[in-house]
């Protein structure tokens, strides 16, 4: 299921979108469904049960999730939980 990896490829264009608009709502739309896809892709994905070969792509993938999430958060004043 690639579908957090297409929506944290998005990432850009939204955010250029929610600049030149003056619509923080779009980043934030984005930020839930950022949350859904990511909590779908945990659920889907065991990195305790992944092979050596997957291991470092779902790594990847929660470590950009994690970013982007600090980033675009940034962005809207929204502070974060130290741990979730």
């Amino acid at each position: 299921d690639m579908d957090l990896v297409f929506h944290l490829a998005s990432f850009p264009l939204v955010l250029a979108e929610a600049a030149d608009r003056n619509a923080p709502h779009r980043l934030a739309g984005y930020l839930n469904q950022l949350a859904q896809l990511s909590n779908a892709f945990y659920a889907d994905r065991s990195i305790k049960d992944a092979t050596d070969e997957e291991r470092p792509f779902l790594l990847g993938v929660i470590n950009a999730t994690q970013q982007v999430f600090e980033n675009a958060c940034d962005l809207l004043h929204i502070e974060l939980p130290e741990r979730m």
